[in-house]
């Protein structure tokens, strides 16, 4: 008899175990739909059903200017650590000029985004989305990693 207790009780805690990995397997992955700044500007902003549609084209032309110019941007810096070697200053400047540029576009892209963005609310909308663009400003700025030490000082 002891033997079975024993079995069941094994048994009841696999079970018990197997609800709990897939529950929480579930749970990572997040709520379905738009990711969580869309979701962010959607809500805040009252987008209805149709202004909604007319973002994600909006995110689709947005993110297909930054990725070509991401592309151009990994191009050039690869060049620019090239002349690490021998380094030709000549060069250097054109390629500290490009970089520069290629950063000033991104940051027209995206400005023109938001523009186009501001351009989709209906008049009391675009009040809140004025109120809202310090919350903007903050999806679009880098995010480093902050879990690293600060640097060491000798």
């Amino acid at each position: 008899m002891k033997r079975e207790n024993l079995l069941l009780t094994l048994v009841l805690f696999l079970v018990a175990l197997n609800i709990v990995v897939v529950a929480r397997t579930f749970m990572r992955q997040g709520p379905p739909g738009p990711p969580p700044h869309d979701r962010i500007i959607i809500k805040t902003l009252g987008f209805d059903e149709e202004q909604q549609q007319a973002f994600e084209a909006l995110k689709f032309k947005h993110r297909s200017g930054v990725i070509q110019i991401e592309k151009q941007f990994e191009s050039v810096l690869e060049q620019y650590f090239l002349l690490l070697p021998n380094e030709d200053q000549s060069k250097k400047d054109s390629l500290d000029a490009i970089i520069c540029d290629l950063e000033r576009r991104k940051a027209a892209v995206t400005f023109e985004h938001f523009r186009e963005l501001r351009q989709l609310c209906r008049p009391d909308q675009q009040k809140t989305f004025d109120n809202f663009i310090p919350e903007l400003s903050k999806f679009i700025m880098p995010q480093g990693p902050k879990n690293l030490p600060p640097p060491r000082r000798n």
